[in-house]
């Protein structure tokens, strides 16, 4: 039986995007990726030798929620004993591991994505493989992979809480509001955008009472569950952040004293205007894409508009230099 275009063009794209990622992890350096030798790798090291939570202010990005932080001990402690230097997280394989499993967090990403769409139009392949190569390679979403971060894990609890979501009643069952629930809690213990997704859950569960397809009383009771699932999930973390500082957000610069930033000001143009100059000389920090929002989402979207992941690569090959202010 001949292979179908469509079948020939997903396992290629499939192919390519594991491909790329699979080399972006082995060979970016690990403390190259944005705030990872003075946050990220001490927190994970921390927790890998001490097995605790660190304070909020124990280190540059000891303020994020702890679920990445934890899972990527577990994977280095799992290493160790194949490593000749275990304790080292700069040694093989978990020099190897972490990036790989941040990068194959974006892998499962685009399949829930991809699932969801077959589900709204089944009968478009056109629009499936569209679907899929956005995904898979939209520029962050490349340089997110093998970042040190909990970046991709909170997009993943959030693409399975939104494939829940899509193309159908929100929490028809106890059960169902429960396990949205304990993904949105899931989400804000990777992520502080999970809020977000807590959000957009009780809207979601709401909007069948409001429609008049459902009594409010079932969408009150389900949006209570979900509320209580998140809470009873990632509360306790939220309320050690509030005791800590007084605060239940917190993040590096509110923890960092000797930094002082004056506020910005923006203006109505400022969020109407889209500078051009970005398509050249993608940066945010660029004076002439700074006074645009559409211009600075557009950088950080479709490029690297921090210059973070490309300036080592330039560095690397000496073909150029990042820009300067």
């Amino acid at each position: 039986m001949p292979i179908r275009p469509y079948t020939l063009a997903t396992c290629g794209l499939w192919i390519l995007a594991i491909a790329l990622r699979v080399h972006n992890a082995l060979s970016f350096p690990l403390d190259g990726t944005y705030d990872a030798q003075v946050g990220h790798i001490p927190y994970i090291q921390y927790v890998a030798t001490h097995w605790r939570q660190p304070a909020p202010d124990a280190s540059w990005e000891a303020w994020q929620p702890p679920l990445y932080y934890w899972i990527s001990a577990i994977l280095w402690t799992l290493a160790a004993p194949f490593s000749e230097r275990p304790f080292d997280l700069f040694a093989w394989p978990q020099r190897a591991l972490l990036p790989l499993f941040s990068s194959f967090l974006g892998l499962g990403v685009a399949a829930i994505a991809v699932a969801v769409v077959r589900r709204l139009e089944p009968g478009d392949a056109l629009v499936h493989i569209t679907a899929l190569a956005l995904v898979l390679f939209w520029p962050m979403h490349v340089v997110l992979a093998p970042w040190l971060r909990g970046d991709l894990l909170a997009a993943l609890f959030t693409s399975v809480a939104v494939a829940l979501l899509v193309g159908r009643d929100a929490c028809r069952t106890d059960r169902e509001a429960l396990v949205l629930g304990t993904l949105v809690g899931l989400a804000l213990l990777s992520k502080y955008t999970g809020v977000s997704l807590l959000v957009t859950a009780i809207v979601s569960v709401a909007a069948p009472a409001i429609e008049g397809r459902t009594r409010p009383r079932v969408a009150i009771r389900s949006s209570c569950l979900v509320v209580a699932a998140a809470l009873l999930t990632s509360g306790w973390y939220y309320v050690r952040h509030w005791m800590h500082s007084g605060h239940f957000f917190l993040t590096s610069l509110d923890l960092v004293g000797s930094y002082h930033q004056q506020p910005g000001t923006r203006g109505v143009v400022d969020y109407v205007r889209f500078a051009p100059a970005v398509m050249l000389r993608p940066w945010v920090a660029d004076p002439h894409v700074i006074r645009s929002v559409w211009a600075g989402t557009f950088a950080t979207a479709w490029f690297d508009g921090h210059y973070d992941f490309l300036s080592h690569y330039m560095r690397r090959t000496h073909s150029c230099a990042p820009p300067s202010e």
